[in-house]
């Protein structure tokens, strides 16, 4: 009987120690979950903008709105086009705060008749998304 009570100790103890040894301390495994979330994260609502048929000479602005979601400021380093028809009117210079919303507004150039399509790269300090492809596609007719 002392046996089997001994034995029975013993392997209650065997358990817990592996069970212990698996378990990340408490505020380890607090900041696993958390680690993405603390930096910047950039969030668009949209990636591509398709224009369809416009007319020459007409407004070829439009606005890519973004969120940062993360934890820390985001700070977009480099916004250029792939094109020269396409051009870069104005992106945030500083720091986008958590949870702030903003935008990069692109111009087309609607006196180059024909179709096009261009694609805007943005390059950010967000841990997920070195590099962002924004595109914008249509046609321009002369009417």
């Amino acid at each position: 009987m002392k046996k089997l009570f001994l034995l029975g100790i013993i392997a209650v103890l065997t358990m817990g120690a592996v069970k212990a040894q698996n378990a990340l301390p408490a505020s380890e495994s607090q900041l696993v979950g958390r680690r993405v979330e603390m930096g910047p994260k950039i969030q668009f609502t949209e990636t591509e903008h398709d224009y369809g048929f416009i007319r020459k000479g007409s407004d070829g602005v439009y606005k890519f709105e973004f969120k940062n979601t993360g934890g820390k400021d985001l700070v977009l380093s480099e916004v250029k086009s792939s094109v020269p028809g396409c051009t870069i009117l104005r992106y945030p210079k500083g720091a986008v705060k958590p949870g702030q919303t903003n935008v990069i507004v692109v111009k087309y150039n609607t006196n180059m008749v024909g179709e096009f399509n261009a694609t805007v790269v943005v390059k950010c300090n967000a841990a997920d998304s070195k590099a962002i492809k924004l595109k914008i596609k249509g046609v321009v007719e002369d009417r």
